[in-house]
C-alpha cells in the first residue's frame, strides 16, 4: 500500500540548548520526483504530518485513509537508520564543554586552545554577527589591543572610560546594571556604540546593531538573553508621538533594563499553565538616545552618559571605524577570551572581592546604593583587561598604570554625576519642583494664615488688580495649596498633591507613589522642617483661617523664584 508520493527520511536528530531550556529538531531529507529537499522541523510537529506541503510543496501527498498518518510516521522513523545526534547552542558566551570552558559566537567557540570548530552555534537574525575571528598572536594581537584602545581618545574619559570598561566587564562577570549613552542627534552614540559592539563582530555599525528601541518588547527580551557574556547594543531611544506612545516607549525600556538590572524576566505560562523557564538578559546592555527612560529605581538600574555633540573627535573616528571595520576590535576581543578561558573560574572568584574592595576603597559614598557597586564593577572588568594588556606585550606597566589611574578618575567623575540623573526622577524633589512651576504659572496659590495674600503676593500665585477709585486689590489664582508664615510654608496635602500630579500628568510622567508615601519621602530626604512626633505623622497641626488643620511643614524659600529667596 502506497503510502505518499514523495520519500522521507530522519537523517540527524539536534538538540538546541538556550542555557535555560533545551528542544528537539529532525532533520529530514527528503525527494519528491528528481528533486531533493534538506529542511528541520521541531520534533513535536513531525506527527501530526502537516510539514510537507510547507516544506516540499503543494504536489507533496499524504494518501487518505483512517490511521494512514500513523503508519506514514512510523514508516519514515524505521526507514530513518543510523540516525546522528548533536547540540548546537543558540547563545553566546561562556559554557562548560567536555570539561573546559568554552566561549560561544556564530564561527564555533574559542577555548584555550583557540578557535573551536568542533562546537555547533547557531544564532538567530542579529545575533549572527557576533562572530568573531580566529584569536590572533604576537605582533598581530599586540596590534589589534593598541588599536582597541584608540576608542579612549575618541570622547571625553568621563565617558569613554565607563563605556571601553563596560566591553571586558560584560566579558568577565555578570552585570546587573546598564548603561545609557544620551546625546542629541549628530552627537555621534551610536557611532560610539557601534564600536563597542564590533569588539564581537567586524560586520556590526552604527547601521547594522542587535538591538533597537524600535523593536518589540518580547524580542528584545529574548535577543538580550541570547547575548550572554557580551555588550547587546540598543540603539535609538527617542519618544515621540501622542503621550500615550511617550508612556509606551518609556514602559518598555523600564521592562528590558529593569530586567537587565534585578537578572530576572516577566514570568509566563505555558499553554498547560506551568511556569515557562525565565529568560533574564545575561549580558551587559549598552542603551543610545535622545531622552533618558525614566524612573527613580531604574536610572539606579543604569549608569548614565550625557554625550555633547562637540565632544567627539570626529577624524579620529573615522580611523577607529576603518580598524573596526577590518576586525582589528575583534582580534582584540578573541585575543582576550583565549587568555581568559585557562583561567576563567579563578578570575570569576578574584573579581567578586575586587569590586568590594574597589567600592569601599573609592566609590563608597557615591548617590544611591546600587550606584558604588555599579561602578566597582565596571573598574574591576577593565583591572582584567589591563593585566591581558600586560601580559600581551601591547603595553608596560607603567603605561597601565596611567591608563589605570585615568579610568579611576573618570569613574569617580561618573559615580558622582549619578545623584543629579537620580535626583530628578526622586518623588520628592519633583513634587516641590511642580508645585513651584505651578505657582509661578498662576496654576495655585498660598494664602496668609488668615486667607488673604501672603508678603511678597506676586510671588505666591496672586494677581495685582486696580480698581476705577485706584484701589489695588489681590486676586489669588488657581486652586489654595497652603498657607506662608515667615520662613515656613504649610501645604495642605491632598490638594498640593492633586496640583503636583495633574502637571506630572500633563508632562507624561505622574508621580509613581501615593501621597501618603511621598510625605514620608519628604521626611525621609530632609525637607520637612517638623512632623508630628506624638502622632507619628509627616503632618504636623496648624491653626489657619481659624480651623486646627493637618499640614506639611517646609520652608518656604524652596518655593521661591532664586533671587527672591536669595534677597530673604
Amino acid at each position: 500500500m502506497q503510502l505518499t508520493n514523495f520519500n522521507a527520511r530522519i537523517v540527524s536528530e539536534v538538540v538546541e540548548d538556550d542555557g535555560a531550556e533545551s528542544r528537539r529538531l529532525f532533520e529530514i531529507e527528503a525527494s519528491l520526483g528528481n528533486r531533493s529537499f534538506h529542511f528541520s522541523i521541531p520534533a513535536f510537529q513531525f506527527a501530526a504530518l502537516n510539514w510537507p506541503a510547507e516544506h516540499i510543496g503543494a504536489q507533496a501527498i499524504v494518501y487518505p485513509g483512517f490511521g494512514l498518518r500513523d503508519h506514514v510516521r512510523a514508516a519514515i522513523q524505521l526507514l530513518s537508520e543510523n540516525i546522528s545526534q548533536r547540540c548546537t547552542y543558540t547563545h553566546i558566551g561562556w559554557r562548560m564543554v567536555e570539561g573546559q570552558w568554552i566561549y560561544l559566537h556564530a564561527g564555533g567557540g574559542i577555548g584555550q586552545v583557540g578557535a573551536v570548530k568542533s562546537v555547533e552555534v547557531r544564532l538567530a537574525g542579529p545575533l549572527s554577527g557576533y562572530n568573531l575571528p580566529d584569536p590572533p598572536e604576537g605582533d598581530e594581537l599586540r596590534n589589534a589591543i593598541r588599536s582597541s584602545l584608540c576608542f579612549l581618545e575618541l570622547v571625553p574619559d568621563a565617558v569613554g572610560f565607563p563605556i571601553f570598561c563596560a566591553i571586558w566587564s560584560s566579558v568577565v562577570g555578570a552585570s546587573d546594571f546598564s548603561i545609557h549613552i544620551a546625546g542629541p542627534t549628530g552627537s555621534g552614540k551610536t557611532q560610539l556604540a557601534a564600536l563597542v559592539q564590533q569588539h564581537w563582530g567586524a560586520g556590526f555599525d552604527s547601521h547594522h546593531l542587535p538591538g533597537s528601541w524600535s523593536s518589540t518588547a518580547n524580542a528584545m527580551e529574548a535577543l538580550a538573553f541570547a547575548a550572554k557574556d557580551a555588550v547587546f547594543v540598543v540603539d535609538g531611544f527617542a519618544p515621540c508621538g501622542s503621550g500615550s506612545d511617550i508612556a509606551r516607549c518609556h514602559r518598555e525600556a523600564d521592562r528590558l533594563l529593569r530586567a537587565q538590572g534585578n537578572r530576572s524576566a516577566r514570568q509566563r505560562l505555558s499553554a498547560d499553565a506551568s511556569l515557562k523557564t525565565a529568560k533574564p538578559p545575561r549580558g551587559l546592555i549598552v542603551s543610545t538616545g535622545e531622552d533618558i527612560p525614566k524612573g527613580e529605581s531604574l536610572r539606579a538600574r543604569m549608569i548614565v552618559l550625557e554625550l555633547e555633540p562637540q565632544a567627539m573627535n570626529w577624524k579620529l573616528l573615522s580611523k577607529c571605524q576603518e580598524m573596526a571595520a577590518s576586525g582589528e576590535y575583534a582580534k582584540a576581543m578573541s585575543g582576550f577570551i583565549r587568555w581568559l578561558a585557562p583561567k576563567y573560574e579563578e578570575i570569576r572568584s578574584r573579581i567578586k572581592s575586587e569590586i568590594i574592595r574597589l567600592r569601599e576603597a573609592l566609590f563608597g559614598s557615591s548617590g544611591h546604593k546600587r550606584v558604588p557597586d555599579n561602578i566597582a564593577k565596571l573598574a574591576a572588568g577593565f583591572k582584567i583587561f589591563l593585566e591581558y594588556v600586560v601580559e600581551s606585550g601591547a603595553l608596560d606597566s607603567k603605561e597601565s598604570e596611567t591608563l589605570w589611574q585615568r579610568n579611576l578618575a573618570a569613574l569617580q567623575i561618573i559615580a558622582e554625576s549619578q545623584s543629579i540623573h537620580q535626583a530628578s526622577c526622586d518623588p520628592a524633589t519633583r513634587f516641590i519642583e511642580l508645585l513651584r512651576a505651578e505657582i509661578a504659572a498662576g496654576r495655585a496659590h498660598v494664602a496668609s494664615p488668615e486667607g488673604l495674600q501672603p508678603e511678597n503676593p506676586q510671588t505666591w500665585g496672586w494677581r495685582q488688580s486696580i480698581r476705577g477709585d485706584g484701589a489695588v486689590d489681590w486676586l489669588p489664582l488657581g486652586p489654595r495649596i497652603g498657607w506662608v508664615l515667615g520662613q515656613s510654608l504649610y501645604l495642605e496635602p491632598e490638594a498640593s498633591y492633586a496640583v503636583a500630579q495633574r502637571l506630572a500628568r500633563d508632562a507624561g510622567e505622574a508621580i509613581p507613589i501615593a501621597s501618603k508615601t511621598l510625605h514620608k519621602r519628604l521626611k525621609e530626604r530632609g525637607l520637612l522642617v517638623s512632623t508630628d512626633i506624638s502622632r507619628g505623622t509627616a503632618a504636623v497641626r496648624k491653626m489657619l483661617e481659624g480651623s486646627r488643620r493637618s499640614v506639611l511643614h517646609l520652608r518656604a524659600n524652596q518655593f521661591m523664584p532664586v533671587e527672591v529667596a536669595q534677597t530673604d
